[in-house]
């Protein structure tokens, strides 16, 4: 009975994680918080194609913002980019300046407030 209750308590809790997760990742992209800012040149071509947020690193369409789906095996959580934007060349730092949409502080704040 102890086991069922942990199991389920496990359960609920990771899920939790899972839905800051994706809130915390899809919001600090679309709020352009991420770092560095954009170089004004950048910004200008992004506003000549008429994005809605050309400040915003990270962000033009929202399919990046949006392209990351979970799924939950027991109690792991494993993340896979749906988006047809590849994110690795912002992730590694080459020829652009690595932006990472989550900063390490932001995770554990996400999983911190998941477990509350």
């Amino acid at each position: 009975m102890i086991e069922k209750k942990l199991e389920e308590w496990l359960q609920k809790r990771i899920g939790r994680i899972n839905d800051s997760f994706l809130s915390a990742w899809s919001s600090s992209i679309k709020s352009g918080r991420v770092a560095p800012p954009l170089k004004a040149s950048t910004i200008r071509a992004k506003e000549r194609k008429g994005y809605t947020s050309p400040e915003a690193p990270l962000y033009a369409t929202g399919a990046f913002a949006e392209g990351v789906e979970t799924v939950i095996e027991g109690l792991h959580i494993k993340f896979y980019g749906t988006s047809p934007v590849n994110p690795w060349w912002h992730l590694r730092g080459q020829r652009l300046p690595q932006r990472k949409p989550l900063t390490n502080q932001e995770i554990s704040q996400a999983i911190a407030g998941a477990l509350r």
